[in-house]
């Protein structure tokens, strides 16, 4: 599992950092220590990532492909 976070400019907007894994985009993050949380989280790291607009569920979905593991990190 390669996890990348890339700088992106959106057109006439800020910078954002776009968290992919194995190439493709799974979130998208304002600031680089976000996307860095949730980097972690998906590598089954503990990381706080509850924030209301970020669904645990698709995160999850990655974490568990590559870990194998079903139970929630917190």
């Amino acid at each position: 599992m390669k996890i990348t976070i890339t700088r992106v400019k959106k057109y006439n907007a800020q910078w954002n950092n776009v968290v992919c894994v194995d190439g493709l985009p799974v979130a998208i993050a304002k600031s680089m220590n976000r996307a860095g949380q949730i980097a972690a989280y998906i590598q089954g790291m503990k990381a706080e990532v509850n924030d209301g607009t970020l669904k645990k569920q698709s995160l999850n979905k990655w974490r568990d492909k590559y870990i194998g593991t079903t139970k929630d990190v917190q």
